[in-house]
């Protein structure tokens, strides 16, 4: 069961917009821009798993780290967007959030792609690591 008060890692691609209304909504959110602006992907994901946090963010480089360099973060949302704006990103934020909570699924453990009409859920802790770069 997903609580209803998440933990959020921000990316620095993601807008101010949409993490203040995570903030706003009673989420926990640590935005990267401000709180460590430049930290590497591979450190992100290691802050990720160390505090529990899903990290947001629209950088498809995640998915190589987390499935080809074995990599593993509590959780990761792609917000893959075609119209990138604040606003939108803030509304496709929180629909992946509806979803993945209307249809009983978990972040934990899970990479999570949403386009704005289907979520892509890829369990990373399921596939063997020494399987994860062959696409298993």
């Amino acid at each position: 069961m997903i609580p209803v008060r998440l933990k959020f890692l921000i990316d620095e691609n993601v807008s101010r917009t949409a993490s203040n209304a995570l903030k706003n909504a009673g989420h926990d959110v640590l935005v990267l821009k401000t709180a460590d602006p430049g930290l590497e992907d591979e450190e992100i994901i290691s802050k990720s798993a160390n505090e529990s946090r899903i990290i947001i963010t629209l950088d498809h480089d995640f998915g190589f780290l987390v499935f080809n360099q074995d990599l593993e973060p509590y959780s990761v949302l792609l917000i893959r967007l075609y119209d990138n704006t604040p606003d939108r990103q803030k509304t496709f934020i929180f629909q992946a959030i509806e979803f993945v909570k209307t249809r009983g699924l978990e972040f934990e453990g899970n990479f999570l792609v949403f386009d704005g009409n289907r979520i892509r859920v890829r369990n990373f802790r399921e596939i063997p690591t020494s399987d994860r770069s062959r696409g298993q």
